[in-house]
């Protein structure tokens, strides 16, 4: 039994069904906790984020969940907090921190919407070092959750995920060990969750969840403190981990 699934999508922005669909499903699963969230608005690339206009309406419908089903299941409502986003997270419950996008002199790209968006924007921003662009990478997401503190680190390694079998760069080089390593001991401070997120694996995308086993263990061995997700966007994948 899953007792607890904190990163699941409703169609507020980039999922496919409403709240309550997927309160009615996690129950089914006997899911003692729920965290319905929605992806911050970015205000360069919104599509499949929560508008501004639309805040409002998901967190009192959210809300109102968390009533109708006292008893039931615990609701939660969340955002996911981007780097690059620069919204309020007042009125939410709690706040997954994630970044989707990485700048350097003035260049911004998407590296999680499309592998060929990906591989043009390592090519164009850094000379077609992916060493690099994951250094950027980390750099900017420790600096954002240093900053913001969120309760939670979401995909760590989202980097990785068109780096099939190390198409790209090879994640046991020691120069992205070492980016690794030191972002993680620096967002270790914040004794906050590190996601592992299945995703990818529920997509069959990845044999793996984010992050790869090594960093997980890394964490745990540090004295971190880990919280496994579904990141479902549609019912039928939530607590599948």
């Amino acid at each position: 039994m899953i007792l607890s699934d904190m990163h699941v999508h409703s169609a507020f922005c980039d999922g496919v069904d409403t709240p309550k669909e997927l309160c009615e499903q996690a129950i089914k699963l006997n899911v003692q906790n729920l965290g319905i969230l929605a992806h911050s608005y970015v205000d360069f690339d919104p599509v499949g984020t929560l508008s501004i206009d639309n805040t409002q309406n998901f967190i009192d419908t959210v809300n109102e969940l968390k009533k109708e089903y006292k008893g039931k299941l615990n609701v939660y409502c969340g955002v996911e907090l981007d780097g690059m986003s620069n919204i309020s997270t007042t009125p939410f419950d709690y706040v997954i921190g994630s970044l989707h996008y990485v700048e350097k002199d003035g260049k911004v790209f998407t590296f999680d919407n499309g592998e060929s968006l990906f591989v043009n924007g390592v090519n164009d921003v850094f000379n077609g070092d992916y060493y690099a662009f994951c250094e950027r990478y980390y750099e900017m997401l420790t600096n954002f959750i240093l900053d913001k503190k969120p309760d939670i680190i979401g995909h760590l390694d989202l980097v990785t995920k068109y780096n099939y079998d190390n198409k790209y760069f090879n994640t046991s080089d020691i120069r992205y060990q070492n980016a690794v390593k030191k972002a993680v001991d620096k967002m270790l401070k914040l004794n906050i969750y590190f996601e592992v997120n299945y995703s990818q694996v529920i997509k069959g995308a990845k044999k793996m969840p984010y992050p790869e086993k090594w960093i997980t263990d890394y964490i745990l061995r540090k004295g971190g403190k880990v919280l496994s997700t579904s990141d479902a966007h549609k019912k039928e994948n939530i607590g599948k981990f």
